[in-house]
């Protein structure tokens, strides 16, 4: 049973939430070059980690559009769609 809710998807870059966790927003990156993963102060409760992962300008620029697209219909209808009366990736 998954809770993620996807918002977007292409080859490229995914997209998605999670159903019980409204302010959660994961991004699956599918196809990325050059990728650096930084971790500092392990040790303490201040963890820092940082992913960088290059991807091309034009592909990111339509995941963002359809972001918000989606984000602006979410939030004119004020829920998430697994709240709605048939949760169908929620079940």
């Amino acid at each position: 049973m998954s809770t993620k809710i996807p918002i977007y998807e292409n080859p490229e870059i995914d997209i998605y939430t999670d159903c019980f966790d409204e302010s959660a927003l994961f991004i699956k990156i599918k196809k990325a070059r050059n990728i650096t993963v930084e971790a500092h102060n392990l040790k303490t409760e201040n963890n820092n980690y940082c992913v960088i992962a290059e991807s091309d300008i034009e592909i990111f620029k339509e995941v963002a559009q359809n972001f918000l697209r989606w984000y602006e219909k979410e939030k004119n209808i004020n829920e998430y769609l697994c709240f709605r009366s048939k949760p169908p990736n929620c079940s």
